[in-house]
């Protein structure tokens, strides 16, 4: 009896020790109980624990929403700790989406910084309130209800969430279902999908959880690889629309500065210009201005991803005799624009602070077209000759 007291006591005061104290810096090398962290010693407080400089470069996007969450929870920002508040960054790629989820210890307060953003939620009585958002506008989730954010506009969009906890907690409600051993006839069965369709949703989760456990633990060269009895692909199918959404965010913060006035070619550098032709609608190659190239590239590529004869999105459908020819011509035209990132716009992206964000990134970028993708063939997405502009780059991450 007297040792459950203690326990209740313990956790009684450890929570609210920021309610009677001034703060209560958590303590991250410590044990993380059902109470949280406990207090640093005042004496080892520093102003680096109130300050936190993670939600100014964009997240890691998502190949399977398009999106990404960049947290200032507890465990990356301590000084929030017993405050009841913390911060998300949230990074919208075009048609990026935040599927329905819920945060079971909080209540989340929604700022739209860039874009356009469809967001809702649904009460308990399965009431729905849903709106476009624009920037500057705010929108408020009660805390437990689904709720989700989609982009609803033809550009990435950019907004950051409050939360009214230090953690706020998560469960997405696609990942609940599919990202996890639950049998595939139990989710036809409580879903009403149909086996095809159950199967595609548990493959996709997958193979997302297997790059987010890979990219996570710092080890590109491991993400890179074929995973053991993959199709390659699948493999490339996933990480093309995966690096597709990186360059559009990526892009996405530079294009108040690339304007038609300041770079009115398509350049990597005085030595490199690219022209668009699509060998469509645009036959010969025609000089435009960088960021309508970017424009006529990234409009070409969704189409490829939304042709389902080249990227099939039913399970089991062939992908075609060309396809590797096509995700080559994709790949290299994405180097294109980091070519015109690095050559024109570096200064801009240091004083945004994005550098390390970008270096990743493309590292990430050359490791997967260049680096074994599985045990018997190398891969090559990349003819060495187009990596001329960044090869010094290029070569400094391959040695690494």
């Amino acid at each position: 009896m007297i040792l459950y007291i203690f326990v209740i006591f313990s956790v009684l005061s450890s929570s609210s020790y920021a309610a009677v104290n001034d703060f209560c810096v958590a303590d991250l090398s410590g044990p993380d109980g059902p109470a949280g962290y406990s207090c640093k010693k005042p004496d080892t407080v520093s102003v680096n624990d109130f300050v936190y400089s993670g939600l100014g470069s964009p997240g890691n996007i998502s190949k399977l929403i398009k999106a990404a969450v960049t947290p200032a929870f507890v465990d990356q920002f301590p000084g929030v700790n017993g405050l009841g508040i913390s911060l998300a960054r949230l990074d919208l790629a075009v048609g990026g989406v935040i599927p329905m989820h819920t945060h079971p210890g909080a209540s989340e307060v929604l700022i739209v910084v860039q874009g356009s953003i469809c967001a809702g939620f649904i009460t308990s009585a399965n009431v729905v309130y849903f709106k476009s958002l624009r920037k500057g506008d705010i929108m408020v989730f009660p805390q437990g209800l689904l709720h989700f954010q989609i982009n609803a506009g033809g550009t990435p969009a950019l907004a950051f969430v409050s939360f009214s906890s230090a953690r706020p907690g998560l469960q997405i409600l696609d990942f609940a279902l599919f990202a996890n051993d639950l049998p595939s006839e139990i989710i036809e069965m409580v879903t009403f999908l149909d086996d095809a369709q159950v199967k595609k949703l548990k493959k996709g989760a997958q193979l997302q959880k297997h790059i987010d456990a890979t990219l996570g633990s710092g080890n590109l060269r491991e993400a890179v690889r074929l995973p053991p009895g993959e199709d390659i692909n699948e493999w490339l199918a996933v990480n093309t629309v995966d690096f597709f959404n990186q360059v559009n965010i990526l892009y996405g913060t530079l294009t108040e500065f690339c304007t038609a006035s300041n770079c009115p070619t398509m350049t990597a550098g005085p030595k490199y210009e690219y022209r668009w032709a699509d060998g469509v609608t645009i036959k010969k190659p025609i000089e435009v201005s960088a960021p309508k190239y970017v424009e006529y590239l990234m409009d070409w590529i969704e189409s490829q991803l939304d042709d389902e004869l080249i990227f099939p999105q039913k399970l089991g459908a062939p992908f075609p005799p060309n396809f590797r020819d096509v995700v080559k011509t994709i790949f290299k035209r994405l180097f294109r624009v980091y070519a015109h990132i690095y050559h024109e716009h570096f200064q801009k992206i240091v004083s945004l602070k994005e550098e390390a964000h970008l270096n990743t990134c493309f590292k990430h970028f050359v490791l997967f077209t260049w680096v074994l993708l599985d045990m018997l063939q190398e891969f090559r997405l990349i003819d060495k000759g187009e990596l001329a502009p960044l090869q010094e780059l290029v070569e400094s991450i391959l040695q690494l």
